[in-house]
Order: structure tokens, then sequence, then C-alpha cells
């Protein structure tokens, strides 16, 4: 089992300034975050936003959605450090304790044949998707790098 805390003191969490009491549950368990993360950290995130051409996206497609997962987002030279950290945090064990800090009881409640606890819920091995063997995991992690490319006509995401 991982150790857990009663705040993540990790600038980059989106739930840095959320807690168990902020989730409301209808039609299901959500947070609303209002200011996640520090204004100096949101300015980096922007500044620093990976150009298109250099991901490999063809902007000229209509709509077009693309996403960069974090093993591939690790191992981009045309990735910033930040961004890079960034979502290595939102997919690493410390990002799942704050899930559970947050939504946990909602989790057990939901699926008790699952969760009979929040230990039983604490205690699940992880892995990245798309890196770590499967029977070596009851969850797998991701966080990703996200877009769509600009509408010229109307259209569904692709």
């Amino acid at each position: 089992m991982r150790p857990t805390s009663m705040n993540s003191g990790n600038s980059f969490s989106v739930l840095q300034h959320a807690q168990a009491g902020d989730v409301a549950t209808d039609p299901y368990p959500f947070v609303v975050v209002h200011d996640a993360l520090p204004n100096e950290l949101c300015d980096a995130l922007i500044a620093q936003y990976p150009r298109l051409d250099a991901l490999g996206v063809d902007a000229t497609q209509n709509n077009s959605r693309w996403s960069i997962p974090v093993p591939e987002a690790s191992q981009n030279v045309a990735i910033a450090r930040i961004w890079k950290e960034f979502v290595a945090y939102h997919a690493s064990p410390a990002f799942f304790d704050e899930c559970v800090r947050v939504f946990g009881e909602h989790v057990v409640r939901l699926y008790p044949h699952i969760f009979p606890d929040i230990d039983a819920l604490r205690s699940v091995r992880l892995g990245i998707r798309d890196r770590d063997p499967t029977g070596d995991c009851d969850f797998f992690l991701d966080a990703q790098i996200s877009g769509n490319t600009a509408v010229a006509q109307a259209s569904s995401v692709k």
C-alpha cells in the first residue's frame, strides 16, 4: 500500500485544492476546481504548449483529434520538460492517491463488489497504459497532451 497524505503538496496537480467534501454526486461524482493550477504554472504550460507540426500533427485536417500519451510524451524531444513533468505527474501513483483522497468514498460506494473498503482501493497495483504488462497491474494510468485541429467545416471529431 502506498502512503497517503492530506494535501498533495504538488503544484502540478489539478486536484491540489480539491477535498472529498467538494465532490458533487448528481448525476455522478465530480468536482469543479476553480483556479486548479497556480497562475505561473498555467502561464508556463500555455507558453510551452507543443507546436502541432513538431508533434507530427497535420493541422490542415478538419476537426481531427490528436493525443500524445505519457509514455510517448516522455520520449518526445519536441515536448518541453514542464509538459513532460505535468503529464507524468498525472499518471503517477501520487496522483492516483489524490484521486482516492478526493473520490475514494464514492468509488467504494459505487463498486462495493470490487472495493469493499478504501484500503482495497488504495492497494491496487498501478501501471502506465501502453507501457506496463497487463498481468502486473490492476489499473493503468495515463495522462495525455491532446487537442483538435481547427474546424473549417461542421463535423464530428474523428
